[in-house]
């Protein structure tokens, strides 16, 4: 026996205890509102969503990938991948690329831009 099954013992018969002070008309409608629920517990098919499995299993298949503990991640996964891929497309990133084209594309020489006194010379030509 399990501690589980043991406490289930343990608060049944605590509740049959009590069960002795409760009015017979109250006990009826208890009685009658319990069968009721395990039947509709009894009815669920095996694919039925369910949020806590207490005492139960896990439902199998594709719905269980409904539950929260699927969909908020999978949710903000795909968000973070929209907003990446919208950060890429209207990132500055292409005015460098089209800086780095015409510098090479120039018909200076590479070594030309390396050269200190050439920079010096790019800063007093620009117009202020």
């Amino acid at each position: 026996m399990t501690q589980e099954q043991d406490l289930a013992r343990r608060i049944t018969r605590q509740l049959d205890q009590g069960l002795a002070e409760i009015r017979p008309g109250i006990a009826y409608r208890l009685r009658l509102a319990r069968e009721a629920a395990l039947e509709r517990s009894e009815g669920e098919g095996e694919f039925a969503l369910q949020w806590a499995w207490a005492g139960g299993h896990a439902p199998r298949g594709l719905v269980r990938f409904l539950s929260p503990q699927y969909l908020l991640p999978v949710a903000l996964l795909l968000l973070g991948l929209l907003g990446v891929g919208y950060w890429q497309t209207t990132s500055p990133s292409t005015e460098v690329i089209e800086i780095d084209t015409a510098l090479l594309t120039d018909e200076l020489p590479l070594n030309a831009y390396l050269d200190s006194g050439f920079e010096a010379w790019l800063k007093r030509s620009q117009p202020q």
